[in-house]
C-alpha cells in the first residue's frame, strides 16, 4: 500500500433499493457519484500520512447509515457502495484509519482510538462528531469491533512480550500475544445534499483533514481562498443550504489599543459575499455579474436568518450598526434585507425605534419576528424591541440595566410554558456588568436587572463576575448556559478566566422573578488556560465547547491567544467505600490538539455542516500594529 497518493478519485454507484417517501421523481433506477478527495496544501498536516485504509460512509434521511472499507492505495477502478436508496439529506463521510499491530494490553497508541461498534451517543469527549465515537482508550472492549481477528483483546489477559509484533502476520495468530488497534487519523465530510431519481452523474468533493488540525479555506485545486477583504464588525449568517452570508464589517486604526471602541473604526464596508462550504470558496458578486452591495456601509450590527412569507426561501434581515456621517462612527436604526434567491440587498423595510451597534438580534422563529435588545446608541441602549418584518417593533419596552457587548441565548421552554431568552452581562459608561435579564417569548415580557451572574465557590457562594465580549452558550444535554472568559473592566485590559454554568433545569420550579443564585453550579469550577476575551465559543456534536482566539488584555502590544481550548464531558467510574461502582459524567476543560493559525480577535465562527469550524475575519494584534484579516480557516474537531 502506498501512502504518497494525496488525490484520488473514488467512484461510488448508488443503486436503489427503495424510493422514500414524498420522492416521486421520474428517472434511472441508478445514480453514480464520484467523489473526490483533496488535502489542504503542503504547508499542513497530511491527511493521508500513517493511514492503513479509508472508511466511507453515506448517511441519509431514508436509510440511517451505509459504509465500506476501502483499501489506501492509487485507486483504478475504484469503490462501490450498493444498495444506497436516494434519499434527501444525504452526507459522505470519508475515514482516514491508522491500523497497527501491538502486544496485547499495550493501549499507548498517539492517534485518538476508534470503537467501531459504539455508535455516537453524545457522551464523547472528543465532540462526538464522529460515528465511530471515538472515546474508548483502548478500542479493545468490544466482542468483536471488526479490526481484531483474534478478538483476544480483553483487559484481564496476561502481560504479553513486548517484541515481534512488527513481524509480518504476528497479529493473525488467534489468541497470540498481538492484536490490531485502529486509530482515526483523518476525516472530511460533504454538506447535505439530495440524491433523487433521474439524477445525473455527479461530483462531490470531500476536503480530508488530520483530526485536531487547523488548515486554511482550500478549493479542490488545492489553492487557498480567503474573504475578498479584511473585515472585522461583519456578520456572518449560516443559510439553510449550508452556504454562509458574510455581510459589512469595517478596517480600524493601526494603532488601535481597545479594538472594540468605535472611535478606532477608519472605514465601514457595504459588500457582501457568500461561502461555499462545497468548494470552500467566496463569491462577491450577485447575479448580474456585479459586486453585492447594502444600500448602507454597516459594521457591527446585527444580522438575523428568517423566511420569506411567500416562499419560504432564505431572507437575512441586518439590522443597525455604525456607518461613518461626517467621518464620525454613528449608529445607524434602519433595516436591510437579503434575499438569497435574487442575491440582492433591499432597503424600505420599517426601521428600528432606535439606533444600535453592538447589540443582540435573536430569531423568534416561530413568528418571523427577532428580539433587539441594547447596544450603543442614543435610546437603543437602555431599551429593547421586538421588531416584525411588515410592522416594525410591536412590541417594545426598557431595560433594566443599560447595556451593550452583552449576549442574548434563546433556550426552549425549560418546563415553565415559554421559550426564554437569557441576555447576559455587558457594559455600560459606568461600568461592566455582572447582572442578567430575562425575556419571556410567550409573555412578551423583560424580567429586569436583580439576577447576578455568579461563579460560587465553597466559600463564596455569591461570588459575582462581571464580564463583557463574553460569550454566552447554552448545551440541552447538561441544560446548562456556559458564560466562557470576557473582560471585567471598560478598558479591556483584564480577561475572566472562570467559567459560569447556569443549571437551566434548576429554573423550573422558579418563577422568573425569583433570584437565581442557586441555580449557579459549583461543580464547573473551571479557569481558563489563557483567560480571554472577544473570542468565540462554539458548539460541537457531543456536547463540546470549542474555545478560540481572543485577547486577554487589550491594550497590550500583542493579542496572542492561539491555543484553544475544549470544554468536554466524560464518564468516570467512580469506586465506593462499599465496593459498589458508579459511573458519573463529569465536565471537564482541556486545551486543543493544535494552534490557530493565526492570533484573531472579535472575528465570527461557525459549525458547517461538514462539522468543520470556520473561522472568518477579526483582527491579529502583534506588537501594537492591528491588522484586519480577510483570512478563513477551518478546524477539524477531534
Amino acid at each position: 500500500m502506498t501512502r504518497k497518493q494525496t488525490a484520488f478519485i473514488l467512484a461510488l454507484a448508488f443503486a436503489m433499493t427503495s424510493l422514500p417517501a414524498g420522492c416521486d421523481d421520474e428517472g434511472t433506477s441508478e445514480t453514480k457519484l464520484r467523489l473526490e478527495l483533496y488535502r489542504p496544501p503542503a504547508d499542513y498536516p497530511n491527511p493521508f500520512e500513517n493511514v492503513s485504509y479509508l472508511r466511507v460512509k453515506a448517511t441519509g434521511e431514508a436509510f440511517g447509515e451505509r459504509e465500506t472499507f476501502i483499501e489506501y492505495r492509487a485507486l483504478g477502478g475504484g469503490g462501490e457502495l450498493t444498495s444506497v436508496p436516494y434519499s434527501r439529506g444525504v452526507q459522505i463521510t470519508v475515514e482516514g484509519i491508522a491500523q497497527q499491530c501491538v502486544p496485547r494490553n499495550d493501549h499507548q497508541m498517539t492517534q485518538q482510538p476508534l470503537d467501531e461498534e459504539d455508535p455516537d451517543n453524545g457522551d464523547d469527549p472528543d465532540n462526538g462528531d464522529d460515528p465511530d465515537n471515538g472515546d474508548d482508550p483502548d478500542n479493545g472492549d468490544d466482542p468483536d469491533n471488526g479490526d481484531d481477528p483474534d478478538n483476544g483483546d480483553d483487559p484481564g489477559d496476561p502481560a504479553p512480550p513486548a517484541a515481534g509484533c512488527d513481524q509480518p502476520g504476528a497479529c493473525d495468530i488467534e489468541g497470540g500475544p498481538c492484536h490490531w488497534v485502529t486509530s482515526l487519523v483523518s476525516r472530511g465530510r460533504t454538506g447535505l445534499f439530495n440524491i433523487r431519481r433521474g439524477t445525473d452523474r455527479r461530483m462531490v468533493t470531500v476536503m480530508m483533514m488530520r483530526t485536531g488540525s487547523f488548515a486554511p479555506t482550500t478549493n479542490p485545486g488545492r489553492a487557498t481562498t480567503q474573504m475578498s477583504t479584511g473585515r472585522v464588525g461583519h456578520s456572518t449568517t449560516l443559510l439553510s443550504d449550508g452556504r454562509v452570508l458574510i455581510v459589512g464589517g469595517a478596517t480600524l486604526q493601526d494603532d488601535s489599543a481597545d479594538l472594540s471602541d468605535p472611535e478606532m473604526i477608519a472605514n465601514v464596508f457595504d459588500t457582501a459575499e457568500i461561502f461555499d462550504p462545497v468548494t470552500n470558496t467566496f463569491d462577491a458578486l450577485d447575479l448580474q455579474g456585479s459586486p453585492m452591495r447594502m444600500g448602507t456601509r454597516r459594521a457591527f450590527h446585527q444580522a438575523a436568518l428568517l423566511r420569506d412569507p411567500g416562499s419560504g426561501t432564505d431572507i437575512v434581515a441586518i439590522f443597525g450598526g455604525y456607518s461613518l456621517v461626517n467621518n464620525l462612527p454613528t449608529p445607524m436604526s434602519s433595516v436591510e434585507l437579503f434575499h438569497l434567491e435574487s442575491r440582492a440587498f433591499y432597503d424600505g423595510l420599517p426601521p428600528m425605534q432606535h439606533p444600535r451597534a453592538y447589540h443582540t438580534a435573536t430569531p423568534i422563529t416561530a413568528d418571523n419576528q427577532v428580539l433587539l435588545v441594547g447596544g450603543r446608541g442614543e435610546g437603543g441602549s437602555t431599551t429593547w424591541e421586538l421588531w416584525d418584518l411588515s410592522r416594525g417593533a410591536v412590541v417594545h419596552g426598557g431595560l433594566g440595566s443599560e447595556r451593550y457587548n452583552h449576549t442574548a441565548t434563546i433556550i426552549p421552554d425549560t418546563g415553565i410554558g415559554s421559550d426564554l431568552v437569557f441576555l447576559m452581562g455587558g457594559e455600560n459608561p459606568r461600568g461592566v456588568l455582572d447582572n442578567f435579564e430575562i425575556y419571556n417569548v410567550s409573555e412578551r415580557l423583560l424580567y429586569g436587572s436583580r439576577h447576578w451572574m455568579l461563579t460560587p465557590t465553597s466559600d463564596q457562594p455569591e461570588r459575582r463576575t462581571s464580564r463583557t465580549l463574553h460569550t454566552a452558550t447554552w448545551v440541552p444535554d447538561h441544560q446548562f448556559l456556559y458564560l466562557v472568559g470576557g473582560f471585567s473592566d471598560l478598558n479591556k485590559s483584564t480577561a475572566v478566566d472562570q467559567l459560569g454554568a447556569l443549571d437551566i433545569g434548576c429554573i423550573r420550579n422558579l418563577a422568573p422573578e425569583q433570584e437565581f443564585s442557586d441555580c449557579w453550579r459549583q461543580n464547573v469550577p473551571f479557569r481558563l488556560q489563557n483567560p480571554r476575551g472577544a473570542h468565540t465559543t462554539t458548539k460541537l456534536p457531543g456536547n463540546t465547547l470549542f474555545i478560540a482566539g481572543g485577547c486577554a488584555d487589550m491594550s497590550a502590544a500583542t493579542c496572542d491567544t492561539r491555543l484553544p481550548e475544549v470544554l468536554y464531558q466524560d464518564d468516570v467510574e467512580i469506586v465506593h467505600d462499599d465496593g459498589r461502582r458508579e459511573t458519573r459524567r463529569e465536565v471537564k476543560l482541556g486545551a486543543a490538539a493544535e494552534m490557530m493559525l493565526r492570533p484573531s480577535v472579535l472575528h465570527r465562527a461557525l459549525l458547517l455542516e461538514s462539522n468543520h469550524v470556520l473561522l472568518l475575519g477579526g483582527v491579529e494584534k502583534q506588537d501594537g500594529v492591528s491588522t484586519v484579516l480577510s483570512h478563513a480557516a477551518l478546524f477539524n474537531p477531534l
